[in-house]
């Protein structure tokens, strides 16, 4: 069931103690290099090449959603830490949100056909060089349910292999089952041609493929020293 929030004024939010605030919070992923500025003075976890960011959601109805990046001025406000910032914003948006991992083709088809099929549980197994399409229910600001608790490990257990992520834009990324050789240049080049092409310089979350590594729960740029733990880092902001 689509969750919807009554419209509300930013200062009111603000206002409020931390516990009905935090009913509101969701993460998202942006590109650093598109948003310097205003990294500056909000709460911000690095994600490999991504930072992680949280929103307050003003409005979610039918007209569209309306969110507010979390300040340092307002953690302050609410007296916590970013630990437990972060913590609460996974956790609401993943209960709120839910993730949704999907074949490609299947969504296409679907947008293709004017309504989206529901999918079928285990209806098929995992196959080589498939995408999957991983965003949130909405499809809005998707990109962050890399950060759920728990997500890449069970998509993992989906795809049945480690895979690569292919940032497509803040509202989604593409799933590559690790289930054939792959050129991870040849990759890189595709992700940066589309963004080049197909997607605005607002939207870009990173020009480079990520990998997922399902026996270490590691994150990772492929080729670099860039990483995120997923144990290490669980808590530890």
């Amino acid at each position: 069931m689509k969750e919807n929030y009554k419209e509300m004024n930013p200062c009111d939010l603000v206002s409020e103690c931390f516990e009905l605030a935090s009913e509101r919070l969701t993460v998202r992923l942006i590109n650093p290099e598109q948003n310097q500025e205003m990294l500056s003075r909000i709460p911000h976890r690095k994600v490999c090449e991504m930072e992680e960011v949280c929103c307050l959601t003003l409005k979610a109805d039918e007209t569209g959603k309306s969110f507010l990046t979390v300040t340092d001025r307002m953690l302050s406000e609410w007296g916590i830490g970013r630990m437990e910032l972060f913590r609460s914003a996974e956790e609401n948006a993943a209960r709120k949100d839910p993730a949704s991992l999907r074949p490609l083709l299947s969504v296409l088809n679907g947008m293709i056909g004017g309504e989206e099929p529901e999918p079928e549980e285990d209806s098929e197994e995992p196959c080589p060089n498939q995408l999957y399409l991983a965003t949130n229910r909405d499809g809005v600001l998707g990109a962050g349910v890399i950060m759920y608790p728990g997500f890449l490990a069970e998509a993992a257990r989906q795809l049945g292999s480690s895979f690569y992520l292919l940032p497509s834009s803040i509202h989604e990324f593409l799933f590559l089952p690790n289930k054939g050789p792959y050129d991870v240049e040849e990759l890189n080049h595709m992700v940066q041609a589309i963004n080049e092409s197909e997607v605005s310089p607002r939207e870009r979350l990173a020009d480079r493929v990520l990998y997922y590594d399902a026996q270490s729960e590691e994150l990772y740029v492929p080729g670099t020293a860039l990483s995120f733990d997923f144990r290490q880092q669980c808590g530890c902001y």
